[in-house]
């Protein structure tokens, strides 16, 4: 199937602190919360992806409801709920828009 775009309402992402003395499985996705950014109801939480591979991504920004707001430094890990919304890959988009 391989890599591909993908659209998730913020609501489909929920963030678990991961206690330091639990192992977590090398599959489950973890984080490291590197910022938080407070405006109001909202706040946008920086993550250092932990295990992206075999894509690696260097950093995710989720934009959250203000409650329970992880700590800088807090290891998480990302569970989604509901299914995804799948783009076509961008050069799958130009080569299908080239065709036509």
């Amino acid at each position: 199937h391989g890599a591909a775009e993908i659209m998730l309402r913020p609501e489909q992402i929920v963030l678990t602190t991961i206690r330091s003395n639990v192992t977590a499985p090398s599959d489950i996705p973890r984080g490291e919360v590197v910022d938080v950014d407070f405006g109001g109801a909202a706040c946008t939480i920086a993550l250092r992806l932990l295990n992206a591979t075999p894509h690696p991504i260097a950093g995710l920004s989720l934009r959250q409801a203000c409650v329970d707001v992880p700590r800088v430094g807090t290891i998480v890990q990302l569970t989604v709920i509901g299914a995804a919304h799948v783009f076509k890959r961008e050069t799958q988009r130009v080569a299908a828009a080239e065709r036509r």
